[in-house]
């Protein structure tokens, strides 16, 4: 994952920082090393999700089933990883622009953009209220409070690009990294484990059936959200025609080592042993402040603010995307505080009581969604770059899918 060269990795102005070429193309100028691409993706690897999401399937399908719907994630996630990293650096072009000039074409690849906004929105909601109740729980305001005072502290934080990100999520990860393993021993050295045991044994359920298909199609909506969200991180990804060079196993790095083993296989196992430990709690914000009290509190505030900073980011170019199509483009910060406003609005329809249903829904359409983008990457153009189509190709309606550049 080693990055050679003394050059600096990028040349640009302000507004280029903030912005990271949200609407066009970027190019060898402007892109950032493999050390930084995975710093950033770690901040999302290492949400609350991971570790309520199992725990809450394991409620209503099984631990058995879980376990075999992260494996079938790590395995789909990697390939899918691969493929839309690889291709994105090459190409420069993220998931919008890339699904342009595929098979999706000018108006078909705005209403996968808005399709891809609401699964950020609905992470960004969900992350929220974990904080929101963990913030309630230290200080006994009522959880609707919560969620603006929550809000509010995300309006500053979106307002800069992916070196404010990259920079944030660095010095968070120590400090995240010491709180859980703190968790853990205080959870291990407290819990009764044969009490652990047998909670975990009584809820193991079997393999198969309605349960199985119910956790692959929950992990289904994370799986195709990640992958796109690993496009738009990999078209910042050094390549061979770059300032600096990415290490011969960038591209593998940037798409197992974050999500596919991090969140799901590392946070997943930890997530179901916190569950079992605490007696069914899935909700990290509610069981970090009951074992470790105000140190708790803090972890899980270094939690959501390095996770939902990447939602506010992935959000914010989703929604600069769709409204360019509109010729409205007022500039990525604009979109990141829309995000926000809109994200603490939805934390009040309750969206991580209904997160399983939710990702269920948003995995069958971002599943349709990566099938045609996958089918005309891999069988109809053979690899070739997607910044480039035929002329008078039903899927080129703006000349910017020729020259894989944004209208901005």
């Amino acid at each position: 994952m080693s990055d050679t060269g003394d050059l600096p990795a990028r040349i640009g102005s302000g507004s280029v920082a903030r912005d990271d070429y949200a609407l066009g193309k970027v190019p060898p100028t402007w892109r950032y090393r493999t050390s930084e691409i995975v710093l950033s993706l770690t901040g999302g690897a290492t949400a609350a999700i991971f570790l309520s999401l199992p725990a809450g399937l394991a409620a209503s399908f099984g631990i058995a089933n879980v376990l075999v719907a992260i494996v079938y994630a790590v395995l789909v996630q990697t390939l899918l990883n691969v493929l839309y990293v690889k291709t994105a650096s090459r190409t420069g072009l993220g998931s919008a622009l890339m699904s342009r000039g595929l098979a999706l074409g000018f108006d078909g690849a705005a209403w996968t953009t808005l399709l891809y906004w609401v699964s950020w929105l609905t992470y960004f909601a969900t992350e929220g209220q974990i904080l929101s109740s963990a913030l309630s729980a230290q200080t006994g305001i009522p959880v609707k409070v919560s969620y603006l005072l929550v809000g509010l502290v995300f309006l500053p934080l979106v307002l800069y690009g992916l070196q404010f990100v990259a920079k944030f999520q660095k010095w968070t990860l120590y400090a995240y990294v010491v709180g859980l393993a703190a968790l853990l021993v205080i959870v291990l050295s407290r819990a009764d484990l044969s009490v652990t045991r047998e909670f975990i044994a009584a809820h193991v359920g079997s393999v198969g059936g309605i349960g199985l298909l119910g956790a692959v199609a929950s992990y289904n909506g994370l799986v195709g959200n990640v992958a796109f969200g690993h496009a738009d991180m990999g078209r910042l990804l050094a390549n061979d025609h770059s300032l600096v060079r990415s290490g011969r196993r960038g591209t593998l790095c940037v798409a197992l080592l974050p999500y596919a083993f991090g969140a799901y296989v590392i946070a997943g196992a930890i997530g179901l042993l916190l569950w079992a430990a605490s007696g069914g709690d899935a909700n990290p914000g509610q069981y970090m402040v009951a074992i470790m009290g105000v140190g708790g509190f803090l972890l899980i505030v270094i939690t959501q603010l390095r996770i939902n900073l990447i939602n506010a980011y992935s959000g914010s170019l989703s929604l600069a995307n769709f409204f360019s199509r509109l010729r409205f483009t007022p500039g990525r910060s604009v979109w990141a505080v829309v995000m926000v406003v809109l994200g603490t609005l939805a934390m009040y329809l309750n969206v991580l009581d209904h997160l399983g249903t939710v990702l269920a829904v948003e995995g069958v359409l971002l599943a349709a969604w990566i099938g045609v983008s996958i089918a005309d990457l891999l069988l109809v153009r053979g690899g070739a770059d997607t910044g480039r189509t035929t002329a008078g190709s039903s899927s080129t309606a703006a000349p910017c899918c020729a020259t894989g550049t944004g209208p901005g």
